[in-house]
């Protein structure tokens, strides 16, 4: 049976694999998908900011949305700076 969309257990374990997956790949020299990773690793900031906002932690909220925001301007990934806003 699948679990509901809400269950924050499941969505916190697919956005930390997709934290290490990035972090991984960006450790990786000369890698021609750099700003793909950081757009990956912003969106995961973005979602760790939901989850903490979800669970009434605001002060951890705000600051993963500032990581976000910092890496999605680094690659004027303008969507990706509004995403972390919301």
């Amino acid at each position: 049976m699948a679990k509901p969309a809400n269950d924050t257990n499941i969505w916190k374990k697919y956005n930390y694999e997709l934290l290490s997956i990035c972090k991984v790949q960006l450790n990786k020299k000369n890698n021609k998908y750099r700003n793909t990773y950081l757009k990956y690793l912003s969106l995961a900031h973005a979602n760790n900011a939901a989850l903490y906002t979800f669970k009434n932690n605001y002060e951890k909220a705000i600051l993963e949305s500032k990581k976000a925001v910092e890496i999605s301007k680094s690659i004027n990934d303008f969507q990706g700076i509004s995403l972390a806003y919301d």
